[in-house]
């Protein structure tokens, strides 16, 4: 007899993986990254959220188990990821989707922080919440780092603020055990960062768009978001980030920004990398 076998599907962990494979065929140009990407969301939106309500495991073809704070963190993150690697406007409709019910279903505004369970969760003698970063990131930090990321691209002041309370009460305790919470860290960093928001505008797979993403991921820079706009799809939301955001006469154009003020559009991925590094340098 061959050994059990745990065929599982957990939404947190494909939210990982998805992230992962997102970021990882942005920066190396690899297609079938991408493609098991937005198969594994595809599935994961459709399977494990029947009925608007996001659930947890998926197994012999049935989605159970109310979905908790790491499950909506970390699709979250992983659907911002695949929007800039695809420039599809569905992901981050979806991920602000999945943001505001993850705010209303887990934030105490009270206790200024979040809950691993929902307030729709079965009764339980005390609401549970873990901020330890272990081998997976906690579902508190992954909900502030998501808050950030979405605060950057749509500017709505309630995403940051709410992370912003949440990171002033964890603070004290990262400078006694830092190692108990990378992801912590990051997402302070992000928010203490003068943040970079780029915008691609352009067909994903063309020639001069991925001139301009070559440049682009050349560097790793973690206050970055990266915004992509097709020119036959429209924005999933209103955003200055996508106002007036036109390629020059069908030529890929990008847009570098910061706090939603931005440097003039460039077609020349010379010009962008100068941009990048220029502001990188000012900070």
């Amino acid at each position: 007899m061959p050994p059990a076998t745990d065929d599982k599907v957990l939404t947190a962990w494909n939210g990982l993986a998805i992230r992962a494979l997102a970021e990882a065929s942005a920066v190396f140009n690899e297609l079938r990254f991408r493609e098991a990407a937005e198969r594994a969301a595809t599935f994961v939106l459709g399977a494990m959220r029947p009925e608007g309500r996001l659930l947890r495991t998926w197994k012999d073809g049935r989605a159970h188990l109310l979905g908790y704070l790491e499950d909506y963190a970390l699709l979250i993150n992983a659907l911002i990821s695949l929007h800039a690697a695809t420039f599809s406007h569905s992901w981050l409709h979806a991920a602000r989707e999945l943001t505001d019910e993850m705010l209303d279903l887990f934030w105490d505004n009270d206790a200024e922080c979040f809950f691993d369970v929902g307030t729709d969760h079965e009764q339980l003698i005390i609401r549970p919440r873990d901020t330890f970063d272990n081998a997976m990131p906690s579902g508190s930090s992954a909900a502030a780092e998501a808050l950030l990321r979405m605060g950057m691209i749509t500017g709505d002041e309630v995403y940051s603020g709410t992370a912003a309370r949440q990171l002033r009460g964890i603070v004290p305790l990262l400078a006694s055990s830092p190692l108990g919470y990378g992801n912590w860290l990051k997402a302070v960093e992000l928010y203490l960062a003068e943040p970079q928001e780029v915008v691609i505008v352009g067909a994903p797979d063309a020639a001069d768009t991925r001139a301009m993403l070559s440049t682009l991921y050349a560097s790793y820079q973690p206050s970055r978001v990266v915004v992509g706009v097709a020119p036959d799809e429209a924005t999933p939301f209103e955003s200055l980030l996508f106002e007036g955001r036109t390629s020059a006469n069908g030529v890929a154009q990008a847009y570098v920004c910061s706090g939603f003020h931005c440097d003039l559009p460039t077609t020349d991925p010379e010009v962008l990398g100068t941009q990048l590094g220029g502001m990188q340098r000012s900070r």
